[in-house]
């Protein structure tokens, strides 16, 4: 695999701009409030890609052709860097540095302070996936890496700090665009091949993989998984909800009643699945044997969106196709938060307390509060 390390410390000066320099727009119309605090309005003015916080007062954007902002929960712009390139996933912040992965096939590294480079490494190969972070042996000890999935169904793990290669999988045949999930020794991922695969996260090796026999052809590229420790989760376009056993890779239920549409979510006391469906029904199902356990009738219409769920304090945080970002209580009870009339919340971060902030796919962050 081609390869290239650069340890850059005053190269791409033309890339970082100061935040004084380059201004965002504070812009509270096109909102319809129902029952959400606005704290404040950032219209970026670029289609947005993803959205990370970190806990010491930073929230860090991306948008999706290479600018990226880092604002302090106040709203305040700290700095602003133009990676020129295009990016897909979700970036993620670890020990100072920001990590950020491109459709060009480049990991870079940020201070996550200044906006600065630190690092970048380029591939001969598309990165499609959200990044994620795992702990794995190397040169004999524990070592914090990054992972990420490529557009040709390979997966990549490197050394978090020095970008050093730990080890690479090319099981898939397909693109990878779902994020992986780490669980124990494991790393769960879907691909455009049609199958779900299961690889060892010191290793890189080929535990399992799997896909339901009787729709072998079917994408699961956008299926994000979950588990519950012992079980996979996966949705399929064709509308089935699945379970798959963790060390076999064997299916132990299936259930296509849900025309449930990926991602899914599973409750933190691991018991219980979110389903968001097509046709603006929210489902909570048992993770155990996939029955309903109840059915909320919701009103956001027909909806094929890909955005993810957020759960906090059994609370469970969403939005959908409509430009609504809803509530669903721990009682079940549930309310539309905001109306955003411009474009659909694709992410939704938890800050602090009751606090959290949104991003849209037409450019706007969003911090709001419970009330």
């Amino acid at each position: 695999m081609k390869r290239i390390i650069l340890l850059i410390c005053v190269c791409f000066p033309s890339f970082y701009t100061p935040a004084q320099n380059n201004p965002v727009n504070q812009d509270t119309s096109r909102f319809v409030n129902y029952s959400a605090k606005i704290l404040w309005v950032k219209d970026i003015g670029d289609s947005l890609s993803a959205l990370v916080s970190k806990p010491d007062n930073r929230i860090f954007v991306a948008a999706k052709y290479g600018k990226i902002f880092c604002f302090d929960f106040s709203g305040k712009l700290i700095w602003t860097h133009d990676v020129k390139r295009s990016i897909l996933g979700n970036p993620i912040d670890s020990n100072g540095n920001l990590i950020i992965s491109t459709l060009s096939g480049d990991l870079i590294s940020l201070n996550d302070s200044t906006g600065e480079v630190i690092q970048s490494i380029g591939l001969d190969d598309s990165l499609t996936s959200p990044l994620i972070e795992i702990s794995t042996p190397y040169n004999g000890q524990q070592t914090e890496a990054v992972l990420v999935g490529s557009a040709k169904g390979g997966v990549y793990c490197y050394d978090i700090n020095s970008f050093e290669m730990i080890w690479e999988n090319h099981s898939a045949t397909g693109k990878i665009m779902s994020k992986p999930l780490a669980l124990d020794n494991k790393i769960i991922f879907t691909s455009n091949d049609g199958f779900l695969y299961c690889i060892d996260s010191r290793s890189g090796m080929l535990i399992w993989k799997w896909t339901d026999p009787k729709n072998k052809n079917i994408s699961l590229a956008d299926c994000s998984p979950v588990s519950d420790g012992r079980n996979v989760f996966v949705c399929s376009p064709h509308n089935f909800l699945y379970s798959i056993d963790l060390m076999l890779g064997r299916t132990k239920w299936l259930n296509d009643y849900y025309d449930c549409n990926s991602p899914l979510m599973i409750s933190g006391n691991k018991k219980l699945l979110f389903v968001k469906s097509l046709m603006g029904n929210f489902y909570i199902v048992s993770a155990i044997n996939g029955r309903l356990f109840r059915k909320l009738d919701m009103d956001y219409g027909e909806d094929s969106t890909k955005n993810a769920f957020l759960e906090w304090k059994d609370n469970v945080l969403f939005s959908a196709g409509n430009g609504k970002v809803y509530l669903v209580e721990n009682d079940f009870n549930w309310k539309p938060l905001f109306f955003l009339s411009d474009g659909v919340v694709q992410n939704i971060v938890h800050l602090k307390d009751d606090t959290f902030v949104a991003s849209s796919v037409s450019g706007r962050v969003v911090e709001f509060k419970l009330k």
